[in-house]
């Protein structure tokens, strides 16, 4: 039987202190709504090792987070602070979004394919 893995708070991604193309992926995992007292949206996204990273949602980010399923392999892209267009002298912070299906191979899936 495998080992207890504690669950930790992770790191969180920063963007605010990201330069603009700095970026973050892996497995989006699931988000937490309603957290704090803006009742912000944290999304948890694990790399590779099983390490998770929080991202704070933002406008723009829990909108283009709206059609991503957890599970996906997600690459969150920092765009930088732009001009509001419709709020003048505002800013704010400008993402792109990638989602794909991971690539599942694992053992399992390799011995079961060679038995077909």
């Amino acid at each position: 039987m495998a080992d207890w893995k504690e669950i930790g708070l992770g790191e969180t991604w920063d963007y605010k202190e990201a330069k603009e193309g700095d970026s973050v992926e892996g497995v989006y995992a699931g988000k937490e709504e309603n957290v704090g007292e803006n009742n912000s949206t944290i999304y948890r996204i694990e790399d590779k090792d099983g390490n998770a990273k929080n991202v704070w949602g933002s406008t723009v980010l829990n909108t283009r987070m709206k059609n991503v399923k957890e599970g996906e392999e997600i690459k969150i892209v920092y765009q930088g602070k732009k001009p509001s267009p419709t709020r003048k002298g505002s800013n704010y912070y400008d993402f792109k979004v990638f989602h794909r299906e991971p690539d599942i191979e694992d053992e399992a899936l390799s011995e079961l394919r060679k038995g077909i």
